[in-house]
């Protein structure tokens, strides 16, 4: 008997009409949110499948590959290309060629308003990662951080992901700067995930840094977040947390680690965790569980053991695991240990060529943008001089003297200051070349000083303008340094009597030895809290931060940064001036 139409609309698929629901769903906020989303049913459900549905994306992934990208239309051929990559990039597939991901970005470069320009970017950025092609990749990456709408997801994914291309280069200082700017969004973001695998590798930088006990820090943060994530996930933590406990020579606390766990790890990993854990056992006195371990390392079948091979032969000829090994088999342990050094020394030297490589790349690729940007700048400049006119220029001029002459005279008149002084002193205390007293020769050192400290005025005032100087490598690199940074991330004040406040002393220091003493000689004396204040403005932290930093409201610390720069320079200048000149002393 026929079915009637009713029975027929009964009779529907629920998958097919949950499929339409999902459809129209997304078209409806789509066009809420302004996100120019395709009117293709089938990428409509693939975008839904991958953003929405973990478990689908290989069915997503199915459905593009099974779609003809010539019958679409210009948009939807973008879209395509971009969800072809993302599926690729989500199920861990290598990405071996540009040319799916150059399709979509020509088209959503020139259609911003669709929305999808940002993720373009971040997947061209991934798609040259893998490429190897890092200078691209993180030329991509910056791009999309500098756009106004970018969401934050997406900007803390970016952020991350910069953070490992610098590691992969060794500029580990680059890397952990963006990693704790990933790190801040993404705890205002409360996602948890990301803040493991960030707090992970951050943990993992400081340690090849030999900056230990914030290397501890952040891994144990880490793992503390990870209760979701995958157990190879938290053992990879436990490995690490115990590789950390023994370089601190805490042998005890690092096989506790090992024993809770850590070789638990993804089967790719486990020649890392083996020979770790074997090296751990070894310098505990554990020698027979350091032999399982090694020889665990030798025999696996995993493409990764061979990076750590030699260490399980070397292990072998140890004295104290000898007697685990038949005689015969240490001549074999030899030739084996020095054939895979010559192996691993090939390999470690194409890698360093590679490192160096991509880091001249990334550095020439720097230099060469800001050339363009500085000759963009000059060539609108320069059209603004023309149109603008001759008279105007004069007057330009003139502001500028003005104004130059208004900057420097504060320091000028303390120049003058101490030039008379030394006038006064020599001309009062003329100093012999023979039967020099022990008083003349203090004061011709205490002359020395201030000549010495004059010419420091003088290459200040000239060399000042309102530049900012980069922080000093020797105080970024600094254990003091590192410390205050988690201090800004998570907002938490430094205590008074804290000893922090006498390592960044240190640290100012020993980049700049006469830091305290051009500090006396500019400004006289200075309180304790416009120290801490002058000490983090050395370390760049900005007023917001400080604030935060030293328990004081924005209002506070903004007049105290008022008063100093009136004492240094006299009105007429910006507060940013004081920065420039405390960075450079």
């Amino acid at each position: 008997m026929p079915l009637s139409f009713l029975d027929m609309k009964l009779s529907m698929d629920l998958r097919t009409f949950h499929y339409i629901i999902i459809s129209v769903a997304t078209l409806l906020i789509g066009a809420a949110c302004g996100r120019g989303t395709s009117d293709n049913p089938a990428l409509i459900h693939a975008s839904h499948l991958l953003e929405n549905e973990p478990d689908s994306i290989s069915e997503a992934k199915q459905m593009l590959d099974s779609m003809s990208s010539s019958s679409l239309n210009e948009g939807d051929r973008s879209l395509h290309a971009l969800l072809s990559v993302k599926a690729n990039d989500k199920l861990y597939i290598p990405h071996t060629s540009d040319s799916l991901i150059l399709l979509s970005l020509k088209y959503e470069e020139k259609h911003p308003k669709r929305g999808f320009y940002p993720e373009a970017l971040y997947y061209a950025g991934r798609v040259y990662s893998d490429l190897g092609d890092y200078p691209t990749a993180l030329n991509f990456f910056n791009h999309a951080t500098h756009m106004d709408d970018m969401p934050l997801p997406l900007r803390s994914r970016i952020l991350s992901q910069t953070g490992r291309l610098y590691n992969d280069v060794h500029l580990y200082s680059d890397a952990a700067r963006s990693l704790i700017k990933a790190i801040r969004i993404n705890e205002t973001l409360s996602d948890t995930a990301n803040l493991s695998f960030d707090n992970q590798l951050i943990g993992a930088i400081y340690m090849h840094q030999g900056k230990l006990d914030s290397a501890d820090i952040h891994i144990n943060r880490g793992y503390r977040l990870a209760d979701h994530l995958p157990s190879e996930h938290r053992a990879f933590m436990t490995l690490y947390k115990a590789i950390i406990k023994e370089k601190l020579g805490q042998s005890d606390s690092a096989v506790i680690y090992i024993n809770q766990g850590a070789l638990d790890v993804w089967d790719d990993t486990k020649p890392f965790a083996y020979i770790s854990a074997a090296d751990i056992y070894y310098k505990a006195g554990m020698y027979e569980e350091a032999y399982a371990l090694a020889s665990q390392v030798v025999d696996s079948d995993e493409p990764s053991a061979k990076l750590y091979r030699s260490g399980a032969f070397t292990l072998f000829l140890r004295p104290e695991l000898r007697k685990f090994s038949e005689q015969d088999l240490i001549g074999v342990y030899i030739d084996s240990l020095l054939s895979t050094i010559a192996i691993e020394q090939k390999r470690t030297e194409a890698n360093d060529v590679s490192i160096v490589k991509n880091t001249l790349n990334y550095e020439s690729h720097v230099k060469a943008k800001e050339k363009a940007e500085i000759k963009q700048q000059d060539l609108e400049k320069r059209v603004l001089w023309v149109s603008i006119g001759g008279l105007l220029i004069a007057f330009g001029w003139a502001l500028t003297y003005i104004q130059r002459n208004r900057k420097y005279a504060s320091l000028l008149e303390k120049y003058t200051s101490l030039t008379q002084l030394l006038k006064k002193l020599e001309h009062e205390n003329p100093l012999s070349s023979e039967g020099q007293s022990v008083a003349n020769l203090g004061l011709s050192s205490k002359t020395e000083d201030i000549k010495r400290r004059i010419k420091d005025i003088i290459k200040v005032v000239t060399a000042s303008k309102d530049s900012i100087q980069p922080i000093d490598e020797t105080i970024v690199s600094s254990e003091a340094f590192v410390k205050l940074q988690q201090h800004i991330v998570y907002g938490k004040a430094i205590p008074e009597s804290a000893t922090l406040w006498d390592e960044l002393e240190k640290a100012v220091r020993k980049s700049s030895p006469h830091f305290v003493n051009n500090l006396r000689l500019l400004l006289g004396k200075f309180s304790v809290l416009e120290f801490k204040l002058l000490l983090l403005i050395k370390c760049g932290v900005k007023p917001g931060e400080a604030a935060e930093v030293l328990n004081k409201s924005k209002q506070t610390v903004s007049g105290y940064r008022t008063k100093l720069r009136k004492r240094l320079a006299g009105d007429g200048v910006s507060t940013e001036y004081l920065d420039a000149i405390i960075r450079k002393l």
